[in-house]
């Protein structure tokens, strides 16, 4: 377990944002996690536990505390399931079920993050949600370290919602049912490549987090936002992109402060025009902790 101090904190977020941590430490396990905690509790100071960063921003001015990067990867593959650290890339997940000829998984090629952040947010593409192949899920309670077994009913899943959203229990590892040699490879392979050419057509690439805003019911916050006529616009180095106007960019030296003011002029001027408030999906983090925008 590597602890660093005044470490910046730009690269562990996909919008390249923030300023340093007090406090930085990689973990490559389970164990090491609890052992990142138990460092925060030791020093009396607040703790953040990261994964991809894609679904992140951190304050320009940084984190006065510890953050700990999840890099917890193990896994094990028993008949037609999964079980897989929580740091574990979406990425990663999707190769080993193809390795394992586990099919279920191909809507989400290219969801960026880690396993971890998927539970948490019940995060999904392409009509497939987390809630529709977790079996169970580990979590561990910050402040006891008691680690507990959960079921999918307990985690009252919702669109892009879940119970540990609400709470301050941390993902460990999940696991998954996928359907055994329901494609052939060929089969496989030509989903994958259909997937990743819509999200490659449909979605911005660049330094952005994907939807920045929860889709409100029965509606679209990307519609919202280009009905509002802010599709395209910039506010000094960040842009609602052009493409899709859920996405949020950083131009190249765009800071926190930049985007957060993008993101909720999107929203004041979509509350203006149709009377909806948009709820970010994004987590909002300031020198002291989670925040709101």
């Amino acid at each position: 377990m590597n602890l660093e101090t005044n470490k910046s904190l730009a690269r562990y977020s996909t919008f390249m944002v923030g300023g340093p941590a007090d406090y930085f430490i990689s973990a490559t396990s389970q164990e090491e996690i609890i052992e990142a905690i138990k460092f925060a509790h030791q020093k009396a100071i607040p703790f953040i536990l990261i994964g991809g960063g894609s679904n992140i921003i951190f304050d320009d001015l940084g984190f006065r505390g510890l953050v700990i990067l999840n890099q917890s990867q193990d896994f094990s593959v028993s008949n037609d399931s999964i079980t897989a650290d929580s740091g574990m890339r979406v990425s990663k997940l999707i190769k080993i079920a193809q390795e394992h000829n586990l099919n279920g998984l191909e809507p989400w090629v290219g969801l960026p993050g880690t396993f971890g952040g998927a539970i948490r947010g019940n995060a999904g593409c392409h009509g497939l949600e987390t809630k529709d192949i977790l079996t169970s899920a580990t979590l561990l309670d910050p402040k006891t370290l008691q680690v507990i077994k959960i079921t999918p009913q307990e985690l009252q899943y919702s669109y892009r919602e879940s119970s540990i959203k609400h709470s301050d229990h941390l993902v460990l590892d999940g696991t998954i049912k996928l359907q055994k040699n329901a494609l052939s490879k060929e089969e496989t392979q030509a989903l994958i490549k259909e997937n990743s050419l819509k999200r490659i057509t449909t979605q911005p690439r660049g330094l952005t987090c994907g939807s920045f805003f929860k889709n409100p019911p029965d509606n679209s916050a990307g519609r919202l936002i280009q009905e509002a006529g802010l599709k395209g616009f910039i506010l000094d180095k960040a842009q609602i992109s052009d493409k899709h106007a859920n996405f949020f960019l950083n131009l190249g030296g765009a800071t926190a402060d930049n985007i957060k003011t993008l993101a909720r002029t999107a929203r004041q001027k979509v509350q203006a025009s149709s009377g909806i408030t948009l709820l970010e999906e994004v987590q909002i983090y300031d020198q002291h902790g989670k925040t709101k925008l």
